[in-house]
């Protein structure tokens, strides 16, 4: 028999259980577990899934006892979801790290039948230690997945040992932390999380915290620390006993990429990538300053988040290339982005693609193969887009609802909490500010509209004379482009009528600005600008780029000299769009180019575009002016 010394969670010293000194690693039997779960403690939070699995470093065939391993120890993945206790909802920060939903719970497995399995593993293994196998439970963080086995199983333990003999034979069992051996291993990494050590081994991307991703990157991990444990030297079982005796201590961290290459970064615009030691692209990036951002990243790591930590951990080596200016370092890194998905960008990785709907019904258009119908659509506004935000669409779709009596949708989040009857006296006051302001839609909106689209024009009527309102108010109406705050902060005492009217006028606001900018958004697919470029250095110098090509832009010696002038919206649909947006590149491109754009607006500098080399330059105008009376006409 093997001496085994009980993990407790009361002693943070016993991450590992002493075996026979001389048994080698490579030939002890592991039950590799992963739990994910509502909370930190089994005090407070339940199990929510559970995923285990036998492994063995080397092939059982090759061992000489094939024949009388016990069946119910398979080496298949065996994972499910657990049911939580009545009462307990799951939260939407889990369901969001995890991707579960309230109705995948509906095939959760109860806790005392997963208990049950769970017990019959823990006694095939301990049938097996009688017969002198070795066996060891492992996970990333041993005491955290131990705190909840230990927990289910002591709640529902077999029928033929009471509580205390329960209790004994779970505890018999030794369990494994590849955390703790990470951390006497790469004292100087920044972080040893599993997700970080799974990168550093180069494992696949966890996007979810589910219990069979975990558990494979647990195996991966073990199997990588083992290749490192025998390069040490550390073989047996009480080598590396004694290596976890160890206190674990934090070095200084020491990028694996030198200094000296990123010190030879120039200081100018461009994209920067970062790779891991398997030369494949974790990170790109763009800079004004590429010698100032690269070399940012690795300067101090107080004030870092998470995944920049792990991402200094990883980096070996970085490579960049310059761009005549900011906008077009900006294109080049979306495209990169795009092409190479690398796993520790979030900006731009979204590959969600933009859509169109329509204006009478509000449903999304899903097929946008009959390219010229959906364009002579887009131009007499039967349809609308591009569009990303599905949640406003939905919001849209519970006002109109609302408005013709429907209130189910107001226990939503997103609206105010207010009585029925509160609701029914708002209806009423949104119905007629909705017949004001349908005396005045634009005059851009006469010519499409139907019975059944006129509340979507009205809508957006209603969001435009919202944006006028606001700027007139305003001292300085050329800066005054969060409107929404102010309406967020005028519900404070007064009736709960006006709080809903309130929230209703901030959604036709955010409905208005949003398609405003699909239209300038439309616009900018295609053509060419001429704009002031931030060349780097503090060097600004006007640039002439065709957007049909995102790079290569041509220097300018002085602004150009233009009459003519897009002043609105009004004016910009009096463009029909050229082109569907049919890919999140195109999409998100043409919305860098008109936040640049804009940016320089409330700068005040100009910027000038044409659509093709035949046609005249015109200024864009694409800072909201105060309300025009002749572009209001009534219907």
């Amino acid at each position: 028999m093997y001496e085994l010394d009980f993990f407790l969670p009361v002693q943070p010293s016993n991450e590992c259980l002493s075996y026979s000194k001389d048994k080698p690693l490579n030939k002890i039997n592991y039950l590799v577990i992963d739990v994910q779960t509502t909370g930190a403690s089994p005090r407070n939070a339940h199990l929510l899934e559970c995923a285990y699995q036998v492994f063995h470093l080397l092939d059982k065939t090759s061992s000489g006892h094939a024949e009388d391993f016990n069946a119910q120890l398979s080496t298949q993945v065996k994972a499910c979801l657990v049911e939580l206790p009545p009462g307990v909802r799951l939260s939407k920060v889990i369901s969001k790290l995890t991707g579960i939903k309230i109705k995948d719970l509906q095939k959760a497995k109860k806790p005392d039948i997963l208990a049950q399995e769970l017990w019959m593993v823990i006694e095939c293994i301990h049938q097996e230690i009688q017969r002198e196998q070795a066996w060891v439970c492992l996970a990333h963080v041993a005491r955290y997945e131990r705190s909840f086995i230990r927990a289910l199983c002591l709640a529902h333990p077999p029928k033929d040992l009471n509580h205390v003999e329960a209790q004994a034979r779970f505890d018999s069992l030794p369990w494994l932390c590849t955390h703790a051996i990470s951390t006497r291993l790469y004292p100087s990494l920044p972080r040893r999380s599993l997700n970080a050590m799974n990168a550093y081994f180069g494992g696949t991307e966890i996007k979810l915290k589910r219990a069979t991703s975990h558990l494979k990157a647990s195996l991966l991990i073990w199997r990588s620390i083992h290749a490192v444990l025998e390069t040490k030297q550390i073989k047996t079982w009480g080598s590396l006993s004694e290596l976890l005796s160890q206190s674990a201590k934090r070095g200084r961290f020491k990028p694996s990429l030198p200094a000296q290459l990123r010190l030879e970064a120039p200081s100018l615009p461009g994209v920067y990538n970062f790779y891991d030691q398997r030369s494949t692209v974790v990170y790109v990036g763009r800079a004004r300053n590429l010698n100032q951002r690269v070399n940012q990243h690795f300067r101090g790591q107080k004030g870092h988040d998470e995944r920049h930590l792990e991402l200094l951990g990883v980096t070996h080596h970085v490579d960049w290339q310059t761009c005549p200016s900011v906008l077009e370092a900006k294109h080049l890194e979306n495209k990169k982005i795009k092409e190479l998905t690398p796993r520790y960008n979030k900006a731009l990785s979204k590959q969600k693609t933009p859509f169109y709907f329509k204006a009478d019904d509000l449903s999304i258009i899903d097929d946008l193969s009959v390219h010229e119908s959906l364009i002579e659509a887009l131009t007499t506004f039967r349809n609308i887009g591009p569009w990303i935000d599905e949640r406003l669409i939905e919001r849209l779709q519970d006002f109109m609802a609302l408005l013709a009596g429907d209130f189910s949708s107001i226990h939503r989040s997103y609206w105010p909490n207010q009585a029925l009857d509160t609701w029914q006296v708002a209806r009423k006051l949104i119905i007629g500010k909705l017949e004001q302001v349908n005396e005045q839609v634009l005059d851009i909106f006469l010519k499409c509209q139907t019975n059944r689209s006129t509340q979507v024009y009205g809508c957006l009527t209603w969001g435009y004379t919202i944006e006028q309102r606001e700027l007139s108010c305003s001292k300085e109406p050329t800066k005054q482009m969060d409107h929404a705050g102010s309406l967020r902060n005028s519900t404070v005492n007064i009736p709960g009528e006006k709080v809903i009217l309130n929230s209703c006028e901030l959604l036709m606001l955010q409905l208005w600005q949003t398609w405003q900018a699909t239209q300038w958004q439309s616009l900018l697919q295609q053509g060419e600008i001429i704009w002031l470029a931030d060349t780097g250095k503090s060097q600004k110098t006007w640039r002439q780029l065709s957007l049909d090509h995102m790079t290569g832009s041509q220097y300018l010696s002085q602004e150009p000299q233009v009459q003519n002038s897009l002043e609105s919206v009004q004016d910009l649909m009096n463009l029909s769009p050229a082109s569907l947006c049919i890919d999140r590149l195109t999409y998100d491109q043409s919305r860098l180019t008109y936040l640049s754009l804009l940016s320089l607006a409330r700068e005040g500098i100009a910027s000038y575009y044409r659509r093709s080399s035949q046609d005249s330059w015109v200024r864009l105008e694409l800072l909201p002016k105060p309300l025009n009376e002749k572009k209001l006409v009534k219907t």
